[in-house]
C-alpha cells in the first residue's frame, strides 16, 4: 500500500514539475529574456500583401521575419522578429517593398541618424510602397494614353484629314522655299551691299584715322596750354578775389573807387569850364 502511495506521490510530482518546465520555457519565450535582437510592431495603413514568414531587409541583409500579423482599428498591426539587429536609431524609416518579379513582399528598414535607440516592443509607423504592382498599374495607365493617341492618329489617317494634311505640307514647302530664296538672293545681295560699302569707305576712314594720328600731338599740346592759362586765371581770379593789385582794390575797396569817381567828376567839370572860359586858362596873341 505504501508503495503504490509513493509511487502516486512519485509520478504527480515528475508531472508536475513538467509542467513547471514547460510553462516556465513558454513564458521565458514570450518575454525577451532568451530572444536575441529586437522585436518591434510596425502599423501601416495597408499591408499591400505582405505575409507572415516575410524576411526584413536591413541594407539589403536580412535580420528578421514578419512573425505575425494582423487588423485592428489603427491599422494594419505587423510583429516584426529582428533577431541580428540589437540597436536601431529610433527615427528610422519601415516601408513594405517589392523585391521580386514574383510579388514577394520584405520589410526594409532604412537607418536614421538619431543618438536615441527603439527599445524592445517599441511601436512604429511603417509605409506601403508602390513596389512593382505600382509600377505596372502606372503602365497600365501610360498604356491607355498611348491607345488615345494612336486612335487619334488614326483618325487624322482618314481621306478628308489626308487632304487637308496635304495641303497643309504643300503650304510648309512653299514656305520653306521662300525662305530660301530670301536666304539665297536677297540676304546674299545684302551682304554683297555691306561689303562694298564697307571697301568704299574703307581709304577715307583710314585717312580721318592717320590724321587724328598725327594731330593727337598738337592737341595734346593745345590740352595742357589750355590748362596752364587756366590755372594762371584761377590765380589771378584769386588776386582779384583777396583784393591784390589795382583790379584787387577796385574790387575790394570803396575808397579808392569813390576817390577815383570825385576825379573823373573834377576833371568834367574842368573840361567844361574850359570850353565856356578859355581865355582863363589860354593866353591868345595876335601878331
Amino acid at each position: 500500500m505504501n508503495t503504490r502511495k509513493n509511487a502516486f506521490v512519485i509520478g504527480l510530482s515528475v508531472t508536475i514539475a513538467t509542467f513547471i518546465v514547460i510553462a516556465s520555457i513558454l513564458w521565458l519565450g514570450k518575454s525577451n529574456f532568451l530572444v536575441r535582437g529586437m522585436h518591434l510592431k510596425m502599423i501601416v495603413p495597408d499591408a499591400n500583401g505582405l505575409s507572415v514568414g516575410d524576411v526584413v531587409l536591413y541594407r539589403g541583409l536580412n535580420v528578421g521575419t514578419v512573425q505575425d500579423a494582423r487588423i485592428e482599428p489603427k491599422g494594419v498591426v505587423i510583429d516584426l522578429k529582428l533577431e541580428k539587429l540589437s540597436r536601431l536609431p529610433v527615427d528610422s524609416r519601415f516601408k513594405i517593398k517589392e523585391v521580386s518579379l514574383l510579388g514577394e513582399k520584405a520589410v526594409e528598414i532604412i537607418p536614421g541618424t538619431s543618438d536615441k535607440t527603439l527599445a524592445f516592443g517599441d511601436t512604429v509607423r511603417g509605409e506601403s510602397g508602390g513596389g512593382l504592382s505600382g509600377i505596372m498599374g502606372q503602365g497600365k495607365s501610360l498604356e491607355k494614353k498611348l491607345t488615345a493617341i494612336l486612335t487619334n492618329i488614326d483618325s487624322l489617317s482618314g481621306a478628308r484629314n489626308r487632304s487637308a494634311l496635304n495641303a497643309l505640307l504643300v503650304e510648309l514647302r512653299q514656305t520653306v522655299n521662300n525662305l530660301n530664296r530670301v536666304i539665297n538672293g536677297d540676304f546674299r545681295h545684302m551682304v554683297t551691299n555691306l561689303k562694298d560699302i564697307s571697301e568704299q569707305n574703307k581709304k577715307p576712314l583710314n585717312t580721318v584715322l592717320d590724321s587724328l594720328a598725327r594731330n593727337a600731338g598738337a592737341l595734346a599740346k593745345a590740352i595742357r596750354s589750355s590748362q596752364k592759362a587756366s590755372a594762371k586765371l584761377d590765380l589771378v581770379l584769386k588776386d582779384l578775389r583777396q583784393g591784390k593789385g589795382t583790379l584787387g582794390q577796385l574790387a575790394k575797396n570803396d575808397s579808392l573807387y569813390k576817390h577815383l569817381d570825385r576825379t573823373i567828376l573834377r576833371m568834367d567839370s574842368l573840361i567844361k569850364d574850359i570850353k565856356q572860359n578859355p581865355g582863363r586858362y589860354f593866353e591868345v596873341k595876335v601878331f
